[in-house]
């Protein structure tokens, strides 16, 4: 009987330790096992939003309708890093609990306007490849006429910055700077002025800092194709 009570008693000791090593990482641990944060996350209350960890400390993030996020990750004990060299601006996200397949964390970043923003966001993971920076869109455009605008062109430079021009009217003075992250075929952007100021609504263009998204379709002659979605 005494062994019978044993065994029942050491089980209760050990099953809440068996069941968090299987399916929660301690947030303290995130700094000696960082493929634990690795992957695509997806917002559980917006599907639109989500935040990506490659194994290479390369982040990207879309985390609310005017912001969207990307540049290089470190770690340190429960906060990662993201530093976004495009802003000069800083994003931290402090974990709050990870698992295989949840993050709760608690997100600080500055927003377009240049005001510190707090979050308590919950993701879920997703099957789907992490953004990375080498990415098909870099050094390619793409084009398409408008009754107003002309020839619009939208050009990408680098992994996460272009510039949107037009070549009729007075659009044709003012081309705006994109700031871009592309994962899986979409690729979500912002219009901007310059990495510093506001947009403002000149030269026939009218827009916002609302993040835009688009489909990349990619033909076999390494061409792009942009396709509108709506988010």
């Amino acid at each position: 009987m005494k062994r019978i009570l044993l065994a029942l008693l050491t089980a209760v000791i050990l099953f809440p330790l068996l069941f968090t090593s299987c399916t929660d990482i301690n947030s303290d641990e995130i700094t000696s096992n960082p493929n634990s944060i690795e992957g695509v996350w997806k917002n559980k209350d917006n599907d639109n939003y989500f935040v990506s960890f490659n194994g290479k400390g390369f982040y990207s993030a879309f985390l609310a309708d005017e912001f969207i996020d990307s540049g290089e990750y470190t770690i340190a004990g429960k906060n990662i890093y993201c530093n976004n060299s495009y802003f000069g601006r800083e994003t931290i996200y402090t974990i709050k609990s990870i698992s295989d397949a949840e993050l709760i964390v608690d997100l600080r970043y500055v927003d377009v306007y240049g005001k510190v923003q707090n979050l308590s966001m919950e993701f879920i993971k997703i099957d789907m490849k992490p953004a990375s920076q080498r990415n098909p869109l870099a050094g390619k455009s793409c084009s398409w006429n408008n009754s107003a605008f002309g020839k619009v062109t939208m050009f990408f430079s680098t992994y996460c910055s272009g510039i949107k021009s037009a070549t009729k009217g007075s659009a044709a003075q003012y081309p705006y700077n994109i700031f871009y992250v592309y994962i899986g075929d979409k690729m979500y952007y912002q219009l901007l002025r310059d990495s510093s100021t506001q947009i403002p609504t000149i030269g026939g263009w009218t827009s916002d800092f609302s993040v835009e998204c688009m489909k990349v379709n990619l033909n076999p002659d390494s061409s792009i194709r942009l396709v509108n979605i709506d988010l």
